[in-house]
């Protein structure tokens, strides 16, 4: 597990880096993520032949679903495309640098916080898979480091 965990983290590091090296003007939270998705986006197009890489695009994309939330759900969008979530989640960490959950997790993170720069305070957190404002807020403090306020 540890080992796992290690393996992610380097990814991590490194999208960081190239995406910091490649562009140091990138001073705003949403030129970052643009960047992010963007190196996300180069590191498995170029890998879509591979049907490991065109299953986990299929998973990301069954991500969308807003009423999902959690592992077993994510092990029902596993079986429905024909893995295990063992092999999912080391397929997530080999070519995303996540796993399965933290990228689900993202996923909804970036549906709600348009939502929430659109609507501002009307915004209705439940409909995003959130139970209330506050576990929105520790997402945005978990994924962004930054309390929601700071996102608008």
């Amino acid at each position: 597990m540890q080992q796992v965990s290690l393996r992610a983290l380097a990814v991590q590091d490194a999208l960081r880096l190239s995406i910091l090296a490649n562009n140091p003007t990138a001073q705003t939270f949403e030129t970052r993520i643009h960047l992010f998705q963007r190196s996300l986006f180069l590191r498995t197009h170029a890998l879509h032949n591979l049907y490991k890489v065109e299953r986990l695009h299929r998973i990301m994309r069954s991500f969308h679903s807003l009423q999902l939330k959690g592992e077993k759900e994510i092990e029902t969008i596993c079986k429905n495309n024909w893995t295990s979530y063992s092999s999912a989640r080391r397929d997530f960490l080999q070519y995303v640098g996540f796993t399965p959950k933290y990228s689900q997790q993202i996923i909804r993170f970036k549906h709600a916080l348009k939502a929430y720069k659109k609507e501002g305070y009307q915004f209705y957190c439940e409909d995003y898979g959130y139970t209330d404002f506050s576990h929105f807020a520790k997402d945005a403090r978990l994924i962004t480091g930054r309390p929601p306020s700071d996102l608008i």
